[in-house]
């Protein structure tokens, strides 16, 4: 599990978290200059998902939130693994933008699927495609 799933199932705390998160951030950009000026971004929008998800975790929509952000986990990790394969040792530019459009397109799709949930529930008369 990821230290997110492990806050929206109450495994973890905030300062677990936020110590989790900081470590896998410098792992992941330290020493790459090119990244570098993400990192803070990165930790800071990390952060605050954790801050929600340990928010969320007693609400009626962290229950149903909980068991997405499970399967949306391990969609994502099978498919950077399938990209990038078990013999990358390194992130060189190539893995890099298998990573980031992967999770841009998987975003994209999260964001397609709340339009038509939010399509559906529009008013009568408003055009919409079944």
């Amino acid at each position: 599990m990821s230290i997110l799933s492990d806050a929206w199932n109450k495994k973890i705390t905030w300062t677990t978290a936020v110590s989790e998160i900081s470590q896998y951030v410098a792992k992941a950009f330290g020493g790459n200059a090119v990244a570098a000026a993400a990192e803070a971004v990165v930790l800071a929008d990390l952060k605050q998902a954790a801050s929600n998800a340990i928010g969320y975790a007693d609400t009626a929509l962290g229950a149903l939130i909980a068991p997405a952000a499970t399967n949306i986990e391990a969609t994502v990790n099978a498919a950077i693994a399938t990209a990038i394969g078990p013999a990358a040792t390194l992130v060189t530019p190539a893995v890099d933008h298998a990573i980031e459009t992967i999770v841009a397109a998987l975003k994209a799709e999260i964001d397609m699927a709340a339009v038509k949930a939010r399509a559906a529930l529009a008013p009568p008369g408003l055009a919409q495609r079944g």
